[in-house]
């Protein structure tokens, strides 16, 4: 019995290090975080990924990857507050493009998320 739980306590402990130790934070597919993710070539080191909503927002995550935006605030009829970020054009702003008529495009996040479920996977991010 004894040797059992000390097994379990040496299996968690050794886990807890083989996951704290990897330099990569972030993979592509949810089975590559099975295995050894500094040598697979499906994973990779992303800075922002362990920040909170706390320590850096979707705004400024927008500004650090070089696309400008907006941010307006609406009040519905009961006082819920909605923000809404607006990136008006590409990195590279062009006069041609206000000429251009453009449709918008609305992304509403799922019931528990935030804006960030749409920017916070790097060059792949919508």
């Amino acid at each position: 019995m004894k040797l059992i739980l000390l097994s379990s306590v040496g299996v968690a402990i050794l886990s807890t290090y083989w996951l704290s130790s990897s330099r990569n934070n972030v993979c592509k597919t949810f089975k590559d975080y099975y295995w050894f993710k500094n040598s697979n070539p499906n994973c990779y080191y992303n800075p922002e990924a362990d920040l909170t909503v706390v320590s850096i927002t979707s705004d400024e995550i927008i500004k650090r990857r070089g696309y400008p935006v907006e941010i307006h605030n609406a009040t519905t009829e009961d006082g819920y507050i909605i923000t809404i970020f607006r990136i008006p054009h590409g990195k590279k702003k062009s006069s041609t493009l206000k000429e251009q008529p453009r449709q918008p495009v609305f992304l509403l996040h799922g019931v528990g998320l935030n804006s960030e479920s749409y920017i916070n996977i790097g060059k792949k991010s919508l």
